[in-house]
């Protein structure tokens, strides 16, 4: 490759193509055979908000990142060396979302806190077809606001995090499968603070989200699948063998690169 061109690429600021990895071998199994099931991911959107009310919820989505493949190292060093890149036009044709990230002294953050507070009563003027739409508009607007830095939830260990993250650098878009329903999250503060019952609300509900929202791709949408080492190949294309044909574990195999970033 011509130092030119080299360059070019290093200078890019955005993907072509929206990557999601995982730290399991088994998950990139079940992405490719079952593809995309949503998982409930707990946010602190408490930026967004002054008074004392807890704003930990917990949201059902799926997640991917807009970072050029130069520079995916470190991301994979936080989530996992396994993963699928897609193209960004398939995550635009199934309607992904760009995460919105700001901090809680911006303009946007005190706009988000208007509409908060102003949220009930904006609802008692509206009624029907109108109060649906304005709920589904402002709920979208929570749904994709992030923490400029923050606290990650360990969801193995169930805790926060002490050490901060820019999430800024992930650059995340988000499939909302719930983006028109009204319980479209999970609330801490509905059960009272309690984390038993938080938990126990997304054990009950997960499933259930699982079953009926599956976000789909086909190989063509493919550009990527992330593997460690070479041996793990003709294990991975043996595990997939069941859902694709003989031409597609052609193109998967093609698809195939070998990388793994060490904490």
């Amino acid at each position: 490759m011509s130092t030119k061109k080299q360059s070019k690429m290093n200078n890019k600021e955005s993907a072509d193509e929206l990557f999601h990895f995982t730290k399991e071998y088994r998950s990139i199994i079940s992405i490719m055979n079952n593809k995309f099931k949503p998982f409930f991911c707990i946010e602190d959107l408490s930026f967004m908000y002054k008074k004392d009310k807890n704003m930990t919820l917990a949201l059902p989505i799926v997640c991917f990142c807009d970072i050029p493949l130069e520079r995916i190292s470190i991301h994979k060093k936080k989530y996992g060396n396994y993963g699928i890149g897609l193209t960004k036009e398939w995550g635009m044709k199934n309607s992904l979302n760009i995460v919105n990230y700001s901090f809680p002294e911006s303009y946007k953050s005190s706009s988000y806190r208007i509409l908060i507070d102003s949220y009930d009563e904006f609802k008692t003027d509206l009624n029907g077809e109108n109060l649906d739409a304005f709920s589904n508009a402002f709920n979208i607007l929570l749904m994709t606001s992030k923490p400029y830095e923050g606290k990650i939830f360990d969801k193995m260990n169930k805790k926060w995090l002490d050490s901060k993250v820019r999430f800024y650098n992930e650059r995340e878009w988000r499939y909302l499968p719930l983006v028109d329903k009204l319980n479209w999250s999970i609330s801490l503060e509905e059960h009272k603070g309690k984390y038993c019952d938080f938990f126990d609300a997304i054990e009950k509900e997960q499933p259930k989200i699982q079953d009926e929202y599956t976000l789909k791709f086909t190989v063509d949408d493919i550009k990527y699948i992330f593997l460690t080492d070479n041996s793990e190949i003709e294990k991975f294309i043996k595990d997939i063998s069941g859902i694709y044909g003989v031409t597609e574990l052609q193109k998967i195999r093609n698809l195939i690169r070998i990388g793994k970033c060490t904490i």
